[in-house]
């Protein structure tokens, strides 16, 4: 190895290889483990596959076992009220049917009137029966597969990192406000989080520190096993917003921290690789081109659906939390800010899309020239989106300089939101 090479081998890491999963030691984060029970049933047992593929190497740490436990109900609730909402929607449409029908105009007589319209209306009542009962079917056999649940627990069980110290905790807490100062990773973008204490079977911790606990756990780990590879499989980091985990150059992501490879190699003379949890599920299993598509898919959706959508700074954030306390302004308030939401989910999704149209360019020999159009088409988009979403923050906060609604000029003021 050149000097340059062993000076600085956080930069010239051997690419991580598909024979390695089985050849390291594979930890899992929470995303991972609750992204089985938000998928649908064909990707989840995907997801499950791949844990199996890996049960002799994997490790669960202690706080991702835990924090998993205190989430999966959201989870399985928040799933719960997706496909009820959905089933709503999809059976409104019905309604709307039915008003048309009935209101049919051209027919003069009642008695006709009456006639035909209580014809349709019968053939469209028996289609709703039949169609409501097939809807309740499909969703089930699509998402409610109890069994999933019992297999990832059956699956991990015996995986799960031993309980931490009290003294333990505290001692990485008091280094995490040392090092959250300095924005040395992972999880100084959670400092701006409430100090939310959480309290299980005599342990207390702040949720902010959890990134950190779960790292602390990785380094002591490393130390005993004789794997050379740490590979951490999480989508921890997939947010433009989350910058403590990953190495990014211009919205594109490059590898793990350098610091966090430093780290590691210091303190256990091991190599860190971080997977995302579709990357680790392509890695673990033979699969076709339009399975990969479907899990990145799903993957997209999941995201866009399950994550609270970030301010893109602390700026704007100060702004926004000021005028959660103005009452006077609540309602104007309210219009701006699902719109801001809608554009940034929007944009996030879009932003997505250029990164999955980027990855199927670069595995070909030959660039294509659609997904180049494709992308130079949605990089305009964001662009715009971009636009859009600073009109709306200036917006907001200029709605700081008022504090009584008269003073708001409403018949002057612009509400088009679009």
């Amino acid at each position: 190895m050149s000097k340059m090479q062993s000076e600085f081998p956080e930069f010239y890491q051997v690419k991580l290889k598909k024979e390695d999963i089985k050849n390291s030691l594979i930890v899992f984060d929470t995303n991972y483990l609750l992204d089985i029970l938000r998928l649908p049933v064909g990707e989840a047992n995907k997801y499950l596959k791949a844990l199996r593929h890996v049960k002799n190497n994997m490790y669960i740490p202690y706080h991702v076992a835990l924090e998993f436990n205190f989430n999966k109900i959201t989870v399985k609730t928040e799933t719960k009220v997706a496909l009820d909402l959905y089933k709503k929607n999809v059976m409104k449409q019905f309604q709307i049917l039915e008003d048309e029908v009935s209101g049919l105009s051209l027919l003069k007589s009642d008695s006709m009137k009456k006639t035909f319209t209580d014809s349709m209306l019968d053939m469209t009542n028996e289609f709703k029966g039949k169609f409501s009962e097939e809807l309740s079917l499909q969703i089930s056999k699509s998402f409610s597969d109890k069994s999933i649940y019992e297999k990832l627990i059956k699956n991990i069980e015996n995986s799960i990192g031993e309980k931490y110290k009290q003294d333990w905790i505290k001692n990485v807490e008091e280094e995490g406000e040392k090092r959250y100062e300095k924005n040395i990773p992972p999880g100084f973008d959670d400092s701006i989080k409430n100090e939310v204490l959480r309290t299980y079977g005599g342990l207390e911790y702040h949720e902010k520190y959890g990134d950190l606990i779960i790292w602390k756990d990785i380094i002591e780990t490393a130390k005993k096993t004789e794997k050379s590879k740490i590979i951490f499989v999480t989508n921890d980091g997939k947010s433009n917003s989350k910058n403590d985990l990953l190495f990014k150059v211009k919205g594109q992501t490059i590898g793990p921290s350098i610091y966090l490879i430093n780290e590691l190699k210091k303190e256990s003379q091991k190599d860190l690789y971080i997977l995302n949890n579709i990357r680790f599920v392509e890695l673990t299993d033979t699969l076709s081109a339009e399975e990969i598509i479907d899990l990145r898919n799903s993957e997209v959706i999941n995201y866009e659906n399950n994550n609270k959508i970030k301010f893109r700074n602390s700026f704007t954030d100060k702004y926004l939390q000021n005028l959660e306390n103005v009452k006077s302004l609540e309602n104007v308030k309210s219009l701006y800010l699902n719109r801001l939401r809608e554009i940034r989910k929007e944009r996030d999704y879009t932003e997505d899309r250029i990164k999955y149209f980027n990855s199927i360019n670069n595995a070909l020999v030959t660039p294509s020239e659609a997904a180049e159009e494709r992308i130079n088409y949605l990089r305009k988009k964001v662009k715009d989106l971009m636009f859009e979403e600073e009109k709306f923050i200036d917006k907001i906060i200029n709605l700081e300089n008022f504090d009584d609604k008269n003073n708001l000029g409403l018949e002057n003021q612009d509400f088009d939101l679009y």
